[in-house]
Formats: C-alpha cells, structure tokens, sequence
C-alpha cells in the first residue's frame, strides 16, 4: 500500500488494521520498509499519542468520511522533536524512544496489550521495557516483547491515561 499522497496532504484518516473491531483515526505522516506511524485522535477529536503500525497489518485506509467530519479535528500539525524522517527502520525508532525515555505501549497480533513501560534495549527481534504496574506508579520487574507479535507501538501524548482507560 502506497501512504505517499495521504502523507503529503496530511490527510485525516481512519486506519483500518487486520483482526481489530475499531479504527485509528489519525494522520499518518512518516512510512518506512515496514511500518507506518500515525498521528492519532480520541473520539472527541483530541490529541491521543502517536502509533506505529507494521506494514502488513494495516488491511485499508479511509479517509473524507462523514465520521472524521464530525470529530472536527485542527490540530493536523506534527511535533517538531519528532525526528521521523530518520525512522528508517523499527530500530530507529526504538532508538528514538528509549533515548528519550518515552513511556509506551504494546499490543499484539490479537489486540491485547502485551506491555507497557520504558525501552531499556533492543535488538531485532526483541525489545526489553522497564514494565509498571497497572497504575503507571511503580516500576514492575522487566518484560522481553518479541517484534514479530507488534501489532501496534502507542507513544508520547496520553498513552498512559489511554492505557488505564483499558485495564479493567
């Protein structure tokens, strides 16, 4: 899937992944070999954080729906310390976020979340984070995510509220 025009216009969209009952909705503003990362919104068209989706899952985009209308988003502009144009790779990536500390989220393949914390390392095939507890208070030990099972990677924004949102 070609993200180039959607990108260049910075057009809103509802991203659509594979097994997911819901959408991102959101501006996807940087594409590499194997991801795509968007800028994502809540339901009431606020700024929620920024994800980034492996290529393979992503099954379609919309976008011009009468539901992003609604949301009645303005806020289209991108942070200016995002360095996405170096985000060459998902290690680039991982780089970016554990140099900055930036607390994250990770759902896999089934849409569940897998983890939430700190990137301490990385490598190819794994990602290591410094886990909390369900309250984002405490640290929890460390969890080791194997890459393969990413669905999705939520970063910066409200990432920690979206998460409590969905602890039960």
């Amino acid at each position: 899937m070609n993200f180039r025009k959607l990108i260049d216009n910075k057009e809103l969209c509802e991203v659509y992944i594979e097994n997911s009952n819901g959408f991102d909705v959101g501006i996807i503003f940087h594409e590499n070999e194997d991801s795509i990362f968007v800028k994502s919104y809540d339901k009431q068209g606020k700024f929620s954080g920024y994800s980034m989706y492996p290529r393979d899952y992503v099954s379609f985009v919309a976008y011009k729906t009468k539901y992003i209308e609604r949301l009645n988003i303005t806020d289209l502009e991108l942070e200016q310390e995002l360095t996405f144009n170096q985000w060459n790779s998902r290690e680039d990536v991982f780089e970016f976020l554990k140099s900055n500390t930036t607390f994250v989220t990770v759902d896999n393949y089934d849409n569940e979340e897998v983890a939430c914390g700190i990137i301490v390392d990385y490598d190819e095939d794994s990602v290591t984070l410094q886990a909390y507890d369900e309250k984002h208070k405490e640290e929890d030990g460390f969890v080791v995510v194997n890459t393969d099972n990413f669905y999705v990677l939520n970063f910066g924004g409200n990432t920690k509220e979206r998460v409590n949102d969905n602890i039960a």
